[in-house]
């Protein structure tokens, strides 16, 4: 169970990107569009974040679709048609569009103070406020497994995953590195960095 000063946090760098968009729309804007995951996800963001705004300043918010990474960003920077106004980027991502000049950066100081006044760059977790993004979702990863196929020794270190003769089988992974690479990684003895 996360801590109360944790979850307030958590709350927090969830609502920060969307309260970076309302201190900081387009003065001509009347749409924002924001792209998203799809799903549940950009359901609970349409609910939690968007009509809220919505209703707040009488701007419209319209939802694109995508499965990550940067190829449509870099197609709009390099066509010179930059139609996307907010990204949900993972953290990756993030730093990578950054650094290739794809994203604006944020300057941290103008974003708004916690409630209890605690500036911004103070109040998010640790790494959370990068040049050009602000985190909003913090998320697991988990690793699970059918007990009927293992029904007497069973994976209990990421390092199973990868062993392949102790635990024979498919295994379902995302098509990006993400997690995966780490584990893999780690299961090999690369330490932490």
């Amino acid at each position: 169970m996360l801590r109360l000063d944790l979850r307030r946090r958590l709350r927090r760098t969830a609502a920060i990107l969307f309260a970076a968009a309302l201190c900081f729309p387009p003065a001509f804007a009347e749409t924002l569009t924001i792209v998203s995951w799809g799903g549940a996800y950009e359901r609970s963001q349409v609910k939690a974040y968007f009509e809220p705004f919505t209703a707040k300043t009488g701007i419209t918010i319209r939802v694109e679709q995508y499965d990550g990474g940067l190829d449509e960003l870099r197609e709009q920077v390099e066509n010179g048609r930059v139609i996307w106004d907010l990204v949900d980027l993972t953290m990756a991502d993030n730093l990578q569009a950054c650094d290739e000049g794809l994203l604006e950066t944020i300057d941290h100081a103008a974003l708004p103070p916690a409630p209890d006044g605690t500036p911004a760059r103070e109040d998010f977790i640790d790494g959370s406020l990068t040049r050009c993004g602000v985190a909003e979702v913090i998320y697991a990863t988990v690793l699970a497994f059918d007990a009927r196929a293992f029904p007497n020794l069973r994976p209990a270190t990421v390092s199973a995953l990868f062993d392949l003769e102790r635990f024979p089988g498919k295994r379902a992974l995302q098509r990006r590195p993400i997690a995966v690479l780490e584990w893999a990684l780690r299961s090999y003895g690369v330490p932490r960095q």
